[in-house]
């Protein structure tokens, strides 16, 4: 399939920042007659310049290979068999087996990006059990904001993005949440040169917030607010199907991957229903002041009022002040380290440490140094599954 706009089947990418609803709209649109959905978060265009390196195309075979590693497995730890591969194999709707049938066709030929997602998706399209007979309006996969090919103008242009925006604290707060835990405490999340710690989420909130605030002018760029969802689902809904030219259906409010029921992935787990949900989790710790300070020196794109966030500059003392107050005063001491307990003055040493990491990542910030460690030489830093990968761009 050539990607020349006549194919049908139009690409819908749900992109966005982290904990900001992507999944949430990834498994609403999932059972609709008019979307095909991939079944997980997809960082693709990662993948194929991991496997292309510095060529426009990569061989269908390499590629392959990538796909199959990642489906297999999954297909095998969610139905708990050793299967072999000439088995019945099915995840939710999907025929497995088949699925891989007809990826191996023209495994020889080099092919480009779009070209080889189209020849992916296609595959799975004849796969799906619901689908393979029926011609669909959309094909919609969750990838990652950062792991989007954003330069490549033919996309933005030919396809259809919706961007699920939660406020910007708010989605930091909570995957400060889900994550410190795998730091050990706050000590470790709070480091500078921690992959996935602070640092790297609030560059990544400045980071696809620029991307937000380039590509809002387009009339296929469709910026959904969390908690437009949250509290006025019917309206909201609507709005999405008139963006998508799609009729409204039972099916969007309830929540499957693959067909199969889906509870969502929210950290309240009382709030796991399978359905929208009137709000986010609580959390265990609070938004500390020196963070409050952080995204208001940030001009981030704020979703309730289309304008951006006027960054407030303020003297060397208040961010010493800021900093202060939450390293010593407002960071519990059980969350400081999970697992270990020392005496006062240790703790006093400890919290020190916190305050110059403080300084440091506002330094940081504020001067985009770690921008600029990034975007060294055109490259830039890719999270995708739980790696860091490094793609090319032109800026």
């Amino acid at each position: 399939m050539d990607f020349n706009g006549n194919n049908k089947t139009q690409f819908l990418f749900i992109l966005g920042t982290t904990r900001c609803g992507k999944k949430l709209i990834k498994c609403m649109l999932d059972e609709h007659p008019d979307i095909l959905v991939w079944p997980e978060e997809f960082p693709y265009f990662t993948y194929f310049k991991e496997t292309a390196g510095k060529r426009k195309e990569a061989l269908i075979s390499d590629l392959n290979k990538r796909i199959i590693n990642t489906i297999l497995p999954k297909a095998k730890f969610n139905y708990n068999t050793d299967h072999p591969i000439t088995e019945k194999i099915f995840l939710g709707n999907l025929d497995v087996n088949l699925f891989i049938q007809k990826l191996q066709v023209n495994q020889t030929n080099q092919i480009t990006p779009i070209n080889y997602l189209y020849y992916l998706l296609d595959a799975f399209h004849n796969a799906h059990a619901k689908y393979k007979d029926k011609k669909v309006k959309y094909y919609a996969i969750l990838c990652p904001g950062q792991g989007f090919d954003w330069s490549n103008n033919n996309i933005l242009k030919e396809s259809k993005f919706i961007f699920p925006f939660r406020n910007n604290i708010e989605s930091y707060q909570s995957t400060r949440e889900k994550r410190f835990n795998k730091f050990n405490g706050l000590y470790g999340y709070f480091s500078p040169i921690k992959k996935n710690g602070a640092l790297y989420w609030m560059y990544l909130f400045s980071y696809l917030s620029d991307r937000v605030k380039e590509n809002l002018h387009r009339d296929n760029f469709y910026i959904l607010p969390l908690k437009e969802l949250q509290t006025n689902a019917s309206q909201t809904i609507e709005k999405l199907c008139k963006f998508l030219s799609i009729k409204n259906n039972d099916s969007l409010t309830k929540l499957t991957i693959l067909g199969l029921k889906y509870q969502g992935n929210l950290q309240e787990k009382k709030l796991r229903q399978g359905v929208i949900i009137s709000r986010s989790s609580n959390y265990s710790i609070p938004l500390f002041t020196y963070e409050k300070y952080i995204f208001n020196n940030m001009n981030l794109f704020d979703n309730t009022s289309n304008k951006i966030h006027v960054r407030q500059i303020h003297g060397m003392l208040n961010i010493f002040k800021s900093a202060f107050i939450s390293s010593f005063y407002e960071i519990p001491i059980n969350k400081i380290y999970l697992k270990k307990q020392f005496g006062n003055f240790k703790y006093f040493l400890i919290r020190s440490v916190i305050f110059l990491k403080f300084i440091i990542i506002y330094f940081f910030i504020r001067f985009k140094i770690f921008s600029n460690i990034v975007f060294f030489n055109n490259l830039y830093i890719l999270a995708a599954k739980k790696k860091l990968y490094i793609q090319n761009v032109d800026r």
